[in-house]
């Protein structure tokens, strides 16, 4: 059962370490990740370059701002609220 904090995560990303049928990479031990770096899915131009890893930095930024972030990406605003964008980054650090 996915915490609520992500519910809204999981309409296209997998919390698990499957995520065939997916819309968007799995979201499972991201904490650490390279940026882009999920096989089998084509990453926007913008985000592809980025350099690192996803970390509290990286993804503060990309879900408070992802058109800041990645200007080509397609993941819509969450429009999270800074209680709300704390709870989806704790949670994200925990799906390992």
């Amino acid at each position: 059962m996915a915490p609520k904090a992500l519910s809204s995560c999981e309409k296209c990303h997998a919390l698990g370490p499957i995520a065939p049928q997916s819309s968007a990479p799995s979201l499972w031990q991201i904490w650490g990740r390279k940026i882009a770096a999920d096989g089998g899915f084509e990453y926007s131009d913008s985000l592809a370059g980025r350099s690192g890893v996803w970390d509290e930095q990286a993804l503060r930024a990309y879900l408070s701002d992802g058109e800041g972030f990645a200007p080509d990406g397609s993941m819509p605003d969450q429009a999270l609220s800074g209680a709300e964008l704390d709870a989806v980054i704790e949670e994200l650090e925990r799906l390992q």
